[in-house]
């Protein structure tokens, strides 16, 4: 059902985008609030739901990746500057905490706390999304005075 939702968005989203009503910085933002955002949610609620552990782990270290192979001439993938790759090592430490704490919890009976962990996905993305809005921000203000 979720990822019915998601890919209804992203066609619509692509609709809007190629008739020329938003540019490009908008189509970013737009992709990343009605894509990103709930393909985390959804993925955070599975996580939550299923009690996964190797999922985050493998997601932890696909951040990781992606972190320590970076070029400054890479681009994302809808064409823009990857502004948000120190973002990703936080991702990776957020990821791997989480798994860290699930694996303590079935090693050693870690106690009722840890059954919430997933709160620090949670945390994950909302700092995520705080610091996107910061970095768009600067993005935009750079190409208003640029426009000057």
């Amino acid at each position: 059902m979720g990822f019915t939702i998601i890919l209804i968005m992203f066609i619509v989203i692509q609709i809007v985008f190629f008739k020329g009503y938003i540019d490009i910085n908008q189509y970013r933002k737009a992709i990343f609030l009605f894509v990103c955002i709930p393909t985390r949610l959804v993925l955070i609620y599975l996580i939550f739901k299923n009690d996964w552990v190797v999922a985050p782990a493998a997601i932890s270290a696909i951040f990781l990746y992606k972190y320590l192979t970076f070029k400054k001439t890479d681009v994302g993938a809808f064409g823009g500057n990857v502004h948000w790759n120190d973002m990703r090592l936080f991702h990776a430490g957020m990821f791997g905490l989480y798994t860290l704490a699930k694996l303590y919890q079935r090693s050693y009976g870690g106690g009722e706390y840890l059954d919430n962990a997933w709160v620090i996905l949670i945390v994950d993305l909302a700092l995520g999304a705080f610091t996107s809005s910061i970095w768009t921000e600067k993005i935009d203000m750079a190409a208003l005075t640029k426009q000057v």
